[in-house]
């Protein structure tokens, strides 16, 4: 279980999730071809209530309060719950653990942990825990687990929530989770894998240790959600950890994700950069899951594994929708209450045939609802449409032959080109003309070859990094930087750029100016290899590459502008002409690198032989170079490094 929305700031806690341990998940199949529905368990509209025997005892749910006119969504009076703020609830044998801020015998705010009886609704164990940072809760069977993320310190209670072990992580962790049956430890550091500790032995092993960036994020049942930087690609890459095995599941599909989860081998994750696109699978090529409702959030609840989806109305209310694995509909509440803005993932009772959760109402105060699922209601079944696989479409705009030669430059170099109607128009610093002409295209085409193929081999696929999975390189017309308030005194015409967008690095070049595209490529190529070194040094402490190290290379009186407008005079003192290409290259210090390789690539030997200034940054950048990029396979020197040696020679 997760947390849903962020939670405020509180005297000393900042944050608080959960897991519950002790239910087993059923064992759902492909959701293409998952036909079963809750409503064969008898908890869609038809649910007779007669059924569960239990209720005809006295229940937490005899006082409930009809919050709608069917009787779907109830409030539970319960003055425990209601003096406290951002408490959440798991089921803790067949009671109700209630954990969260709540106050003490003195009416101070402290964390606390609680029993609640689930036939009348008192406390019946309650403890208060002081020096708490960042406490995550979980139900282990009989043991309560009290996971400090802050100090590293766990906790481990029984069912008189008296303390029975304890422990302390001596690593940095940035998430501590227990299995099950409250065996195995598992410290999540950013930096050094994840430390899953025996509680019984102390014997220590490690799960993802070549990796970096290292963050948990949601929890399903027994499977936490990670993300993190495999430092042999360089990619991130996002998986789940199995507390029960110990064995960590990759994302078999091939993307940029967020909102991982998975559960009964059924994974749910977010497309990043596709608002409101979720995939939903277990296969290669997944099912595309759309809520009904706009900026929905979707979120898989466990045992039994189910999907809900949590969108506001105009008023500010709630509506949580619910739906089995395959999308079929269960059921739906509105939550109306003024000022609940803070929900964690309800909890799910077999006995009640309901949802148990909390919400915070605009008071502060907290109230434990109850979403009964017998009652019936109508609703629509979930959008889970096949997703299939998209190819480059030949365009219609200018000859087919071009198209297919950009496909045929595509494929070999690993980039995407975009020629004609493909191309966009709208970037976040310029707006682009699109170029139709067929003899721009085809000469614009052949340079763009030739650069490419004067890198070594692989090279291009090793500018793909962190979220970054693809490159796509734009044929425009002319380029326009969008208006700033900014005075234009400076540079205001631009032949190319490169911007980083989610998932994938973008360039555009006006393709008109002929004379001048090849520098122009170059010069945004190398903006991306830029990208690619800072990257690179944030993994590796023992990275040549710093911009602290490049700075040094100019004179102590220099700085750059960080602008293209509204040039200092101070720039352009003769002194500083033997360590800068052009005023350009005195604007950023991207901006320096990228024409120092620029001209590296076209063997401007005069460049850089006539400064020692220019010609120590080349000898720098080639060093970062060669640190950063797996060089297997590529041949002794490449082009900037021969410009280097000649100029060196001379």
């Amino acid at each position: 279980m997760k947390k849903r929305f962020l939670m405020l700031s509180l005297c000393f806690l900042l944050s608080f999730s959960c897991v519950s341990c002790n239910a087993s998940a059923s064992n759902t199949e492909d959701t293409q071809n998952t036909q079963q529905t809750d409503s064969q368990s008898g908890v869609q509209g038809s649910e007779d209530t007669s059924q569960n025997t239990e209720i005809a005892k006295a229940t937490i749910l005899d006082n409930r309060i009809k919050l709608d006119e069917k009787g779907i969504l109830w409030q539970i009076p319960n003055t425990y719950v209601e003096q406290g703020l951002q408490q959440q609830i798991l089921f803790f044998e067949e009671n109700l653990l209630v954990y969260g801020t709540n106050k003490d015998e003195n009416g101070t705010l402290v964390f606390q942990l609680a029993i609640l009886s689930t036939e009348t609704g008192e406390v019946l164990q309650k403890i208060s825990l002081s020096d708490l940072e960042i406490p995550n809760i979980q139900v282990c069977g009989d043991t309560i687990v009290v996971a400090d993320w802050g100090t590293r310190s766990i906790l481990f209670l029984n069912e008189e929530l008296k303390t029975i072990e304890t422990y302390h992580s001596n690593t940095k962790a940035g998430g501590i989770y227990v299995n099950s049956d409250a065996t195995n430890i598992y410290c999540f550091t950013q930096k050094e894998g994840i430390q899953v500790t025996n509680r019984k032995t102390q014997e220590t092993s490690i799960l993802l240790e070549n990796t970096a960036n290292l963050l948990t994020s949601n929890v399903c049942g027994d499977f936490v959600s990670v993300g993190y930087t495999d430092l042999d690609t360089q990619l991130d890459t996002w998986a789940v950890v199995d507390l029960k095995t110990g064995k960590v599941e990759t994302i078999p599909f091939s993307g940029v994700f967020y909102d991982i989860e998975y559960q009964d081998e059924i994974w749910k994750v977010g497309k990043m950069g596709e608002e409101n696109t979720y995939l939903l699978g277990k296969a290669q090529r997944p099912n595309q899951l759309i809520p009904n409702r706009k900026n929905s959030m979707v979120n898989m609840l466990s045992n039994p594994t189910r999907l809900l989806t949590t969108a506001y109305d105009e008023t500010g209310a709630s509506i949580m929708t619910l739906y089995d694995i395959s999308g079929n509909f269960l059921s739906e509440t509105e939550v109306a209450i003024e000022g609940a803005n803070l929900f964690y993932d309800p909890i799910w009772s077999e006995t009640y045939g309901g949802y148990f959760f909390t919400v915070t109402d605009s008071s502060g105060k907290d109230i434990l609802l109850f979403w009964d699922l017998s009652t019936p209601v109508n609703g629509e079944i979930l959008q889970i449409n096949p997703q299939y696989e998209t190819t480059s479409e030949i365009g219609t705009e200018v000859s087919k032959s071009l198209y297919e030669k950009a496909q045929h430059i595509s494929s070999a170099y690993g980039i995407e080109i975009k020629i004609a109607e493909q191309t966009e128009t709208e970037f976040s610093d310029f707006m682009v003309q699109r170029e139709l002409d067929e003899s721009y295209i085809s000469s614009a085409l052949d340079v763009l070859e030739n650069v490419c193929a004067s890198y070594p081999d692989n090279f291009m696929e090793q500018l793909l990094y962190g979220t970054q999975r693809k490159i796509e390189v734009h044929l425009v017309g002319t380029l326009t930087k969008r208006p700033s308030e900014e005075t234009h005194l400076g540079f205001t015409s631009f032949a190319g750029f490169a911007e980083q967008q989610e998932g994938k690095s973008v360039i555009a070049v006006d393709i008109t100016r002929l004379g001048s595209l090849e520098q122009t490529l170059y010069h945004e190529i190398a903006h991306l290899i830029d990208n690619k070194l800072a990257f690179d040094a944030s993994l590796r402490e023992d990275a040549i590459y710093s911009e602290e190290a490049w700075q040094a290379l100019n004179p102590t009186t220099f700085v750059y502008a960080e602008s293209y407008h509204n040039l200092p005079m101070e720039l352009y003192k003769e002194e500083y002409d033997a360590y800068f290409i052009d005023i350009y290259s005195r604007t950023f210090s991207k901006e320096d690198r990228a024409r120092i390789m620029e001209y590296a690539m076209v063997e401007s030997d005069w460049t850089f032989s006539a400064s020692s200034g220019r010609l120590a940054k080349l000898e720098y950048w080639t060093e970062c170079i060669r640190d950063a990029f797996d060089t297997t396979g590529w041949s002794k020197q490449t082009i900037w490094e021969k410009t280097l040696e000649e100029c060196l020679k001379k």
